[in-house]
């Protein structure tokens, strides 16, 4: 971040120094960290989208078959919402990895810099409320459910 450099965006083609705020690195190859790194960042993206979809398309098909409130229902949408949260916070840590990785190996382990991984904190609070409120809905329905069993 804050790290100065000079790029061709100025009239005819002229360099203009410019402050750093992210950029896109393409390193030859990259240290064994970083590859655990980024395999770890795929199968984590790629785990978490499976689970999430799955607890979902169970949920729907228990909805149409009639059955809303149950221990299961409330047991996929808590497993889809924790997964989402968990995988949403995980991928890009390791994705921040392997560009570690690749500008270390650029620079032979010289570049002095502070790498900086933005997290923007109120997505994840948005989340996490969200999928509270819905994990709370569905224990309260199902408690509702098995309260009033047999009285009508």
């Amino acid at each position: 971040v804050d790290t100065a450099a000079e790029v061709p965006i100025g009239p005819a083609g002229a360099a203009v120094s410019v402050q750093l705020d992210r950029a896109i690195v393409l390193a030859p190859e990259l240290p064994i960290a970083s590859l655990g790194a980024g395999l770890l960042e795929a199968t984590v993206l790629l785990v978490t989208v499976t689970t999430v979809v799955v607890c979902l398309i169970c949920v729907a098909r228990n909805i149409l078959r009639g059955v809303i409130f149950s221990q299961s229902q409330t047991r996929w949408v808590a497993t889809a919402a924790i997964t989402a949260l968990a995988g949403a916070a995980l991928v890009p840590f390791f994705g921040n990895m392997v560009a570690n990785g690749a500008i270390a190996l650029l620079s032979d382990r010289s570049f002095e810099n502070t790498f900086v991984l933005a997290v923007e904190p109120l997505p994840y609070f948005m989340g996490a409320f969200a999928a509270s409120i819905a994990i709370t809905a569905f224990s309260v329905g199902d408690r509702l459910r098995r309260e009033t069993e047999g009285l009508v």
